[in-house]
């Protein structure tokens, strides 16, 4: 898979949003989606003594509605290991010194108290020719956006990560829907699962008897089939917003089974007198049934954790990271 790195950046024209946005990465103030437990692992990298003082500095000559923050987001697909998310954060945070100035660096946060690693930087868009403030000297069109995203992927390339298509807009997702997927993704799995079961409740009423008349039985369980294929489909296209990766792999797996049962199963009921070796067939198929389901896992929580939480889910890019 490929791993891209990533950068995202937000303009703010009030210090109300700079004292919001200090409280948040400074974790001043309750966040939602980060773990109070892993607090401790967060690590300010560049910080002004005076945060607010040094953003309500305003250079002479400055229009009165020019940006005066922009926050700055770099994260990546992945991090394969703690050397290299080192190596990352190094080479990321060598690239904001020599990109924003460090003089203009207000606070840099490297937050690990998520489900993936990323740097919120804050910096005061100081224009270096103007000397006023100016976020249109990095942000300003397509064209220096493009130009921006691609000097960050030459920092970081070496460590092997990889440049979006720039031609392609990103798709971003907001908490808010992220959570609303999460529950429909938990929603879908237990429809599933209860599908499952009730092919399985179905199997147990199939009498010695009912053994003997395959087409009838194979009549009564195909629409159970049906189900929890549909079913088992539903599940696999939202299973970013699970933590099933492995017991989805698993529900695969049973439903591979549970399809190659199917199909043994039909293949039995070609005759309207089964002989009573068929009849032993047909018992060990379902007999399987039972094998499977137990194997299954009901319980599956939401995933309450997306690639990067602050304010913004950035969905795992196809090729237009950045």
């Amino acid at each position: 898979m490929a791993n891209y790195a990533i950068t995202r950046t937000k303009k703010h024209a009030t210090m109300a949003s700079a004292s919001y946005l200090i409280n948040h990465h400074l974790r001043l103030v309750q966040v939602a989606n980060a773990d109070p437990s892993k607090k401790s692992k967060n690590v300010t990298l560049e910080k002004k003594d005076d945060i607010m003082g040094f953003l309500s500095e305003v250079p002479q000559g400055t229009k009165r509605n020019a940006c005066r923050l922009v926050d700055v987001l770099f994260t990546a697909t992945e991090f394969k290991d703690k050397r290299q998310l080192d190596e990352w954060v190094k080479s990321t945070m060598a690239f904001v010194r020599k990109e924003f100035g460090v003089d203009n660096i207000a606070l840099a946060v490297l937050h690990k108290d998520e489900t993936t690693p990323h740097i919120h930087v804050i910096f005061k868009p100081v224009n270096p020719k103007t000397k006023k403030l100016g976020a249109g000297y990095w942000f300003d069109g397509r064209a220096k956006m493009k130009a921006y995203q691609d000097r960050y992927h030459k920092a970081v390339e070496a460590l092997g990560f990889e440049r979006g298509d720039p031609t392609k807009r990103a798709h971003h997702t907001t908490i808010k829907e992220f959570y609303a997927k999460s529950e429909k993704a938990k929603k879908a799995y237990a429809e599933y699962h209860k599908s499952l079961w009730e092919l399985y409740e179905e199997v147990g009423k199939v009498t010695l008897w009912g053994r003997f008349n395959p087409t009838k039985l194979q009549a009564t369980l195909k629409p159970f089939f049906a189900k929890v294929s549909a079913k088992a489909k539903k599940v696999m296209g939202l299973k970013e917003f699970l933590e099933v990766d492995k017991t989805t792999a698993k529900n695969a797996k049973l439903l591979d089974q549970l399809e190659y049962q199917a199909m043994q199963l039909e293949a039995l009921t070609g005759s309207p007198n089964p002989t009573p070796n068929e009849v032993q067939e047909i018992s060990k198929v379902l007999g399987g049934f039972r094998s499977n389901l137990d194997k299954s896992t009901p319980e599956i929580e939401p995933n309450r954790e997306s690639p990067v939480q602050d304010g913004i889910q950035y969905k795992k890019p196809r090729k237009n990271a950045i």
